[in-house]
């Protein structure tokens, strides 16, 4: 499989490291009637952090900032870990980097593409319906 990762480390406020990582997937594989076969695709994992000594943490969420009683300030999390500012800064980065490439703009475009063409074809329904 074609994929393009990106990782970053940090450490945090209690001085464990931690690395996060997000893949964009170019290929998979898929069974297709017991066939394997290789199929071209633009997928964004899930973002992962690993820590240390824990079990591996899945997926991104944003929220409105608030302060813990420890004084940090946590804007969003990867599963159970909290992301401080700083934190979310360098994952935002990372999902950056890997959007850059050109495989996601082109999918980007062509999505921009297909929802123009929907639009239209809704707008023609409506014609069509407002008629009867």
């Amino acid at each position: 499989m074609k994929e393009i990762t990106a990782k970053r480390s940090w450490t945090t406020k209690a001085g464990t490291q931690v690395t996060a990582a997000i893949t964009l997937s170019l290929a998979k594989t898929i069974n297709a009637d017991g066939y394997k076969m290789t199929v071209d695709c633009c997928e964004l994992g899930p973002v992962i952090a690993y820590i240390p000594g824990h079990m591996a943490q899945y997926g991104l969420t944003a929220f409105p900032a608030y302060k813990l009683r420890s004084g940090t300030t946590v804007v969003g999390c990867i599963g159970k870990l909290a992301l401080s500012e700083t934190a979310m800064g360098i994952v935002d980065e990372m999902i950056a980097e890997v959007k850059s490439h050109p495989a996601w703009a082109a999918k980007e475009r062509k999505v921009a593409e297909h929802d123009a063409m929907m639009d239209k074809l809704d707008a023609e329904r409506k014609l069509i319906s407002a008629a009867w």
